[in-house]
């Protein structure tokens, strides 16, 4: 199932790719000079700790900027025009809402056990 900000890319003419790792759980993103520079993330520390639940990750287009990447992911925020962005990282977790992905996820958290390209830290 793709993300919104996959969803964003592919509209834009991006393709969707493999992110490097899999991802779930709590995680740091860090902005790139881009997102430093962006009048619109001012306001967010340069390190930020982050929800993640994901295994893939936006395309780019040819005008689109990285704006914040992860360790395991290289493109957590994307900016594809001064108005459209892709959050690849997952800012509006909170208790409840991961105990739901984790009880509809029970089958997939199990099937990944031992994989090295997955990273998973929930606090």
């Amino acid at each position: 199932m793709l993300s919104g900000a996959q969803l964003i890319g592919q509209a834009l003419g991006a393709d969707v790719e493999q992110s490097p790792q899999k991802e779930i759980g709590v995680f740091p993103i860090q902005l790139t000079a881009a997102g430093k520079r962006s009048s619109k993330f001012t306001h967010m520390a340069e390190a930020r700790e982050v929800g993640h639940w994901h295994n893939d990750m936006p395309g780019l287009t040819a005008d689109s900027k990285v704006l914040a990447y992860s360790d395991g992911c290289p493109r957590q925020i994307v900016e594809y025009t001064d108005l459209v962005y892709g959050l690849q990282c997952h800012m509006e977790f909170n208790p409840a809402l991961i105990e739901l992905l984790i009880r509809h996820s029970g089958e997939e958290l199990l099937n990944m056990a031992g994989i090295s390209s997955y990273r998973t830290r929930i606090p």
